[in-house]
């Protein structure tokens, strides 16, 4: 039986939000989606608990932020593009790439007009 790594998974799916803007893309979501599909029948079900114990340490150790901890950035306040969080978070959103596509078949279709 699998009930005692489904108590853990559960815990971290607690602690873990879901980013709407990023849907289909968002570890919180995905990490919902494993728990959904490991255990269909709750805490009974059958699992791989070598497996997902695995996992389980894998998801924990980003929910924990030990590589951001362990592995501090050495230019804190720059960035590879030079561009503000807000503006990193807006390109990585769905509704970002959306326009990021939009702007770019805008190109391609301008591009082909001349």
């Amino acid at each position: 039986m699998g009930s005692r790594i489904y108590n853990k998974f559960i815990d971290l799916v607690q602690r873990w939000p879901i980013d709407k803007s990023r849907t289909g893309k968002d570890l919180g979501e995905r990490l919902r989606q494993l728990v959904a599909e490991e255990f269909p029948q709750g805490p009974i079900s059958k699992a791989n608990e070598g497996k997902l114990t695995k996992d389980f340490e894998s998801f924990n150790r980003i929910a924990n932020n030990e590589y951001r901890d362990r592995f501090p950035r050495k230019f804190p306040g720059s960035t590879v593009l030079g561009l503000e969080l807000d503006q990193y978070e807006f390109a990585t959103s769905n509704e970002g790439i959306d326009f990021i596509n939009g702007e770019y078949q805008k190109r391609k279709h301008e591009e082909r007009e001349d």
